[in-house]
Order: C-alpha cells, then structure tokens, then sequence
C-alpha cells in the first residue's frame, strides 16, 4: 500500500547496466529512444535490476526529451508525453528502452490515473525519470522531433540558446572569427582583418641565414637578422595565395639576401628588370622591400627603399617587442568624432589627450556567419554568455587529457580532464584535489594504464570516498585496479563519489579463466592421470582462488587409452577446495598402460 514511507527509484537493470559498463569501456554511444509505463497488475512494484520486461506495460512510445540534468553530470533525464486522447489506466511503473528494445531502466511511482479525453476529465501527462549513468558522456542526446510532443519548458529551454535580435545585452570583450584574408562578402571584420586589410604588419618575424618562407608570412614584416655571409630566401609558394597577398623584407643582415623560387615556374618583376623572367631578386644590405603575388607565376618586387635611422629603429622596436611613441600635436580647432550606423556616438577631439565615445548599439542587431565570445572560467554559473567549448565541458564532455607517471598530487586544473596513469614499475599514490576549490558535479576520469594499481588518499583528512563497493562514504583510500578507469566526482564538501568502469580480466589458454561483473568466475584445464588398475587420482591446481569458494565442477573424459581400459571417470566431491581440485579415471581390473586425462569447468565465486 502506498503511503508517506513508501518509496520511489529508478535502476539500471542488469542488461543496462552492463550496455553502459561496455559504451563506458569501449567508448561508443548508448542510444536510449523510448519508454514505457505500466500499471503494474493493480500492485505496487519494486524495481528489480533483473527485470527484463514492465509487469503490465500499457503504453511505449519515443521519448519527447533526453538530457543531462544541468545540476548533476552523473544524472540523465528522460522524458515522454502522454497526449490526452490515450489512458484509461493507472501508470505505477516506468521503463527505458534502447535502440535494440532491451529494457535497461525501470523505477517505480506513485499512482497517477490516467484518464481519456472521452472521460470529461482528459489531460497531456509528462512522464520523467531521473537516472544515474556512470558516464553520460556516452548517452547518445538524440531524439526524433517528428514523433514527439515539446513542453512549453522545453520550448524555452531552446530558445535560450539563441541571441535575440532586438536589444542584445554584450559585456566584456566580445570577439567574431576573422574571415579570410582579401574576403570582401558580408562577414563581420575583426580589428586583425581591418590591420591586414588597411596595410598594418600582423606581427614582425627574425630569420637567420637560409630559409624557406610558407604562406603564414603574408601580412607580416620580415627581417634578416645579422648574418656573416650572404643567404637566400625561398619565396612561399604562389599557386595557394590569392593575388594581391604580400609581405615586406628588410634586410639589415650586414649581407646580401637573395630570393629564389619555390618552383621553376616562379618569376619576378620590378623595376630593375620589368621582363618578368627572373628566377631570382637580389636585397642588398640595409634595403628593404615589399613583395606580392602579381599574377599566377609571378612576384612583384615594390617599395625597394634604403631605410633611415628612424625606420631601423622602428624595426628593431618591432624585433624586441617594442614601439616607438610617436608626439601627440594639437589641432588649432578641435574636430567632432561622430559614429553611426548599429553602433552611433561622437566625442570632440583636438589631438591633445586621449578620448572615449559612448557607443549606443542599435536595438535590432542581426547576427550572421559564426560569432563566437570568450568562454568563461569552468563552473561559472551566471549571466556570462556560453560557448560552445563551455557547454561541452558543462556536460561532461573531457576537456582534454593528461598523462602522469608515479606518484603525484592532482589540482583544480585537471578537472574535466581524463587522466591516463602512464606505464611504471611500482604501485603508485594519487591525492585528489583539493574538494573545497571545486564546486560539487565538477568530476574527472581516471584511466590507470601503468601496469600496476593506482591508490587515491586524501587531500585533507575529511576527505572520503563512495562507491558501488564501499557505500558506506567511510573510506579514506580508493585502490583502481590496473586496466580499469573511473570517474571522480565531488559529491558533497568532502566526499568523493567514485564511479568505476568494471573490469573484465580473463586467461584464454588452458588451464584459465574468466572473471563476470557479477563476481562469478569460470574455471577450465585438465588433470593428468597415471597409468594403473582399477581407480587412479590426479590432482590440479586451479589459475586462480576462488575467494569464496566453488560452486560446482563438470569433468569430461579427454584421454584414457583404449575403450575398454577404462569404464568411469569423476570429480572427487571430498578433494574440491577453492584452489585445487581431484578427478579419477577407474578401469576395473583392465590395467591402462597410458597415462588419461580429465577436463573439467569449476563454477564459483
């Protein structure tokens, strides 16, 4: 009977949960696509990790909405509509299944009738679970919007994820990509393009001696830094720049720089030889000059001056980082700044000190091609806008990867990151970070790869540890096996819960073994016996201990000489430990000249 002690979950069955132990493992997607609801029989039901079907389904269509609850990473929501011309019956069970229509959820509810329109009292129902996965970044967040109903919450949920186009509020340092040099289309223009675009150098660059020039040195100026003898340059390669795209050399080597081509059907013009045949340009010491593709085939060799002082100071500013100030001279009558257009304000200016205008932004700004703005700090929760680098990290997608050896201490900056304990020859020691500089859901995985077990211990001493094999959030240490990973999350002030992929370790020869996540382990091999009369007993001893114990052993007649040597063969039942066991062959009073043997499989746990 329902009332206010009862209580109400959702668990993984035992097929859910070992889908997800293997989309964990071998990192592939976990399609979750429908639900189900029941009324259960008229009882009140208990979910059960075995089940493998509902105690009276009533309905099971796509799910409406799949998620990861924005307030825990470790918890997925699953979603579906009831419109209101479907019931008539309780709903009291509720199920999940996946793309291959196995049952991997189930949790029970309170009662809810159901009623149909035709009854006068007709209504759309939600129905949601909430689900804890060890590793949502393996559920696959897809749904089909042709089949499914939308909650107004959801509607409003997407929205947000739009700019809105009347009155957009921006605040810090809002950025765009910068569209490719020499585009001339409707893309918005960063301050980097307008540079390129107006002539300014993106940045200033130092070559030694012999060198080949790629295509990242257009827009850039280049020097020849001091050299003790001539050199070439190999001038980039035409046929990948648009015309028009140019660099600038200045050549204070104290030697003669000489550019030659990339391939044999380069040339250069100027003014020194205008026939366009040149394979070669000649830079002489404290010369400079601005290079550009002219037309395909062809560089044009421009603006060949000798720099004064004034100019090699400024170059050397723009070598060490450096620019030199320019002087600041008065207007005899101030001029007024004025903008207009999306973004209006004017401020008067004379030339004597520095001024700032108040920019109004229109109310009706569109936005086109790919904006982008800067990606907050990790586990920001406010009005900042968020990228897309910030939501995949938000959901449980790793940031990166890092890779330790030995003992070490982890910090802050490793969460969100998969951590690989790389290949050592001892047993390691991992401290956790420091929980009180995270915020709780902030987790990270742990991959141990070393060859040896990884021990984590605490950062302080109130921190402790969760998990599946130690519930009860005492533990001060947590031991992750070789060939296993986890995923480590904060899940109170000082408590760690430890989320562990479960290992499947196995020796595939004979004799050996296989160990299931269930804790139950298969054992095989055979057992020698010796030539003799009558029945004769071999001993063998198991790959591996039964830590409690075996459950049952089945032997099989490998070999006992002729088939009239021999006429039993049996598992001694008294000689059956959880490291050794002892079959026998009998041949009555026939004596066997060979040696038999006896294979056997030992169940136990």
């Amino acid at each position: 009977m329902i009332d206010q002690n009862s209580q109400f979950f959702a668990i993984l069955t035992n097929i859910g949960a070992a889908k997800q132990a293997n989309a964990d493992a071998l990192g592939i997607p976990w399609k979750i696509t429908q639900m189900g609801v029941g009324d259960a029989g008229g009882t009140d039901p208990t979910p059960s990790p075995t089940q493998t079907a509902l105690i009276n389904e009533r309905r099971r269509a796509p799910l409406n909405h799949l998620k990861v609850d924005p307030q825990n990473a470790a918890v997925i929501i699953a979603e579906q509509i009831i419109p209101e011309n479907v019931g008539g019956w309780w709903i009291r069970e509720i199920g999940l299944y996946d793309a291959d229509n196995d049952l991997v959820a189930v949790a029970n509810c309170a009662p809810s009738f159901k009623p149909l329109l035709n009854q006068g009292s007709g209504r759309t129902q939600v129905v949601r679970m909430n689900l804890i996965v060890s590793n949502s970044a393996n559920v696959e967040l897809k749904i089909d919007p042709a089949v499914v109903l939308a909650t107004r919450a959801y509607v409003l949920d997407q929205l947000k994820s739009y700019a809105p186009l009347f009155s957009p509020a921006f605040s810090g340092a809002p950025t765009a990509p910068t569209p490719p040099l020499f585009a001339h289309d409707q893309k918005l223009a960063t301050t980097e393009y307008v540079r390129m675009a107006l002539g300014s150098a993106a940045r200033a660059i130092s070559y030694t001696g012999n060198t080949v020039l790629d295509e990242p040195v257009i827009g850039s100026i280049l020097v020849a830094g001091s050299h003790d003898r001539d050199f070439t340059w190999t001038t980039p390669n035409l046929s990948v720049l648009p015309t028009g795209a140019s660099f600038h050399i200045v050549n204070i080597s104290g030697s003669t720089l000489t550019l030659v081509q990339r391939t044999a059907a380069d040339h250069y013009i100027s003014a020194d030889d205008p026939s366009g045949v040149a394979i070669s340009y000649t830079i002489p010491n404290n010369v400079t000059a601005t290079i550009s593709k002219y037309q395909p085939g062809l560089w044009l060799i421009s603006h060949v001056s000798r720099p004064t002082a004034a100019l090699k100071g400024l170059v050397d500013g723009l070598i060490d980082g450096t620019k030199p100030a320019g002087k600041a001279v008065q207007l005899a009558n101030s001029r007024k700044l004025t903008l207009s257009g999306q973004a209006s304000g004017s401020v008067q200016f004379d030339g004597s000190s520095d001024v700032t205008i108040d920019v109004q932004l229109a109310d009706s700004l569109a936005l086109t091609g790919s904006p982008s703005a800067p990606t907050p700090a990790a586990f920001d929760r406010d009005s900042s806008i968020a990228t897309t680098e910030y939501v995949r990290a938000a959901l449980g997608s790793m940031a990166g990867a890092a890779v330790l050896t030995g003992d070490a201490t982890l910090d802050a900056p490793l969460v969100g990151l998969t951590v690989v304990a790389g290949a050592h020859n001892r047993e390691a020691t991992w401290t956790t970070p420091q929980l009180s500089a995270i915020p709780q859901g902030a987790s990270l995985r742990l991959v141990n790869l070393s060859g040896f077990t990884v021990t984590l211990v605490q950062r302080s001493t109130t921190d402790r540890y969760i998990s599946a094999t130690d519930p009860s959030g005492t533990a001060t240490t947590y031991i992750i096996p070789n060939g296993t990973s986890i995923s480590l999350t904060k899940y109170q002030a000082s408590m760690w819960l430890v989320e562990a992929t479960p290992a499947f370790p196995a020796l595939r020869s004979s004799p050996g073994y296989q160990k299931l996540p269930s804790g139950l382990i298969l054992q095989f091999g055979s057992v020698s016996i010796p030539p003799g009369t009558g029945e004769s007993t071999g001993w063998a001893t198991l790959p591996i201990a039964f830590p409690n114990g075996p459950l049952t052993v089945v032997p099989s007649l490998q070999y006992g000489g002729t088939s009239s040597s021999w006429y039993g063969f049996s598992v001694w039942s008294g000689s059956i430990t959880p490291t050794a066991i002892a079959c026998s062959l009998n041949s009555g009073s026939t004596p066997r000249e060979v040696a038999g043997a006896v294979n056997y499989v030992a169940i136990g746990y």
